[in-house]
């Protein structure tokens, strides 16, 4: 089973968007919060590789990258691996605005249903 298709794919997924729904001011998360709010069914080093397939899908499907929002405890700002992955060689400054289009981004999108459906 890839995991696009893996159920704790969705759960990660549908706990983003919830965040999102409920904290439009202050979007960020930890990791350790996703993991918690899956009932720690994944736990909180091993979340990347789910947060890449949803960036993924988020691409495919001309989304936000809704997976922004998760952050390491203590730091309010997306880790560089996001940034190696989806804008390479950017530089401080550079990486600091895309962050903050795609938070914006982020508060405006109201399709994140079509997230949900496309992870099955």
């Amino acid at each position: 089973m890839s995991l696009l298709n893996n159920p704790k794919t969705k759960v990660v997924a549908e706990v983003l968007i919830h965040h999102v729904a409920e904290n439009k001011d202050n979007l960020i998360i930890t990791y350790g919060d996703v993991s918690k709010l899956t009932d720690n069914a994944i736990y909180h080093r091993n979340l990347g590789r789910y947060l890449y397939v949803i960036a993924d899908a988020c691409k495919e499907l001309g989304l936000p990258y809704l997976t922004a929002i998760v952050c390491t405890k203590g730091s309010a700002f997306p880790g560089n691996g996001f940034f190696d992955e989806y804008f390479p060689g950017l530089n401080d400054q550079e990486k600091h605005d895309v962050f903050a289009k795609c938070l914006n981004e982020i508060r405006e999108c109201n399709d994140w249903g079509k997230l949900i459906e496309y992870i099955k």
